[in-house]
């Protein structure tokens, strides 16, 4: 076996051990009960339809007559799913996950070399697309983790 093989090999091994992780095992429970809330299900389907209205608004630009309006909408129904309690669970558990995976990044690289850089640990990554995700592509908000 090269050392290729070995790494990817051992590298699979990690990955084993961390889906076996405390940190892993909460945020699957959480996943699951965020994906069984029938508040929080309503409340996608709402913010979905806000976001649509919002697109087809964004895409005039500030000049748009509803512009403000759609842009509100969403916040307000972002806001609604943030104050869930299992979406702060939620949310809690992907940042200890996220702490976790931060934390064996930092360690392999710093293994290598301590010049080599490591993505700062920010919390919740934040992603590109407004979709059932993250709503940074948008300016509407920084954390829609769900």
């Amino acid at each position: 076996m090269d050392i290729e093989s070995t790494i990817i090999h051992q590298t699979y091994e990690l990955a084993d051990l961390i889906n076996q992780s405390e940190e892993m095992e909460i945020y699957k429970k959480y996943q699951k009960l965020l994906d069984q809330d029938t508040q929080v299900m309503e409340l996608k389907k709402n913010l979905n339809k806000a976001k649509i209205l919002f697109d087809e608004a964004q895409r005039f630009g500030h000049f748009h007559p509803n512009y403000h309006e759609a842009k509100e909408k969403v916040e307000k129904v972002i806001t609604e799913l943030d104050q869930l309690p299992v979406v702060m669970n939620f949310k809690q558990a992907e940042e200890e996950l996220d702490s976790l995976l931060y934390l064996v990044s930092k360690t392999i690289a710093h293994s290598v070399s301590p010049s080599i850089l490591v993505p700062k640990d920010d919390g919740i990554s934040s992603g590109s697309s407004c979709g059932v995700g993250s709503c940074n592509s948008c300016g509407i908000s920084s954390s829609c983790a769900i």
